[in-house]
């Protein structure tokens, strides 16, 4: 069972391209948060010149006390935030941290094309970051 497992997981990081070899660098691979099927990796990326930072942190510093922040995207910044436990310390879906890393991304995008409105309005932003989780999925994107 145990050999079973380490298979599994040496196959997940050669998919993911952290691994070229068959022989794992298990100090490397252990830097790296594994949910279910995804790894959460901090990355970077340039929007039309603007340097960006994504960060999945066990939870998104900011808001109320009391109420939970999925993520938030800090134009100033230049820098994407991401929850990777909920308020209790359970390890979130990693369906649910897709979408919201898309949501966060429909900001972005949003924010850098000038269409404020369109990054106000939650509803519009949600709906697009499910679109491109379902389309992800099917194997599109």
């Amino acid at each position: 069972m145990k050999s079973e497992r380490f298979d599994y997981l040496r196959v997940k990081v050669s998919a993911a391209g952290l691994s070229r070899t068959k022989n794992l660098n298990w100090k490397y691979f252990f830097r790296f948060k594994i949910w279910e099927n995804c790894i959460l990796k901090d990355s970077k990326f340039n929007l039309f010149g603007t340097n960006y930072k994504v960060r999945f942190m066990d939870a998104v510093p900011g808001g109320e006390p009391d109420k939970f922040i999925w993520g938030d995207a800090d134009s100033m910044a230049h820098e994407v935030r991401i929850a990777t436990k909920d308020v209790k310390g359970k390890d979130i879906n990693s369906d649910e941290i897709e979408i919201t890393k898309f949501h966060e991304l429909m900001h972005v995008i949003f924010g850098e094309g000038r269409y404020s409105s369109c990054s106000d309005d939650e509803p519009l932003v949600e709906w697009c970051a499910r679109c491109l989780h379902s389309l992800k999925k099917q194997g599109i994107l």
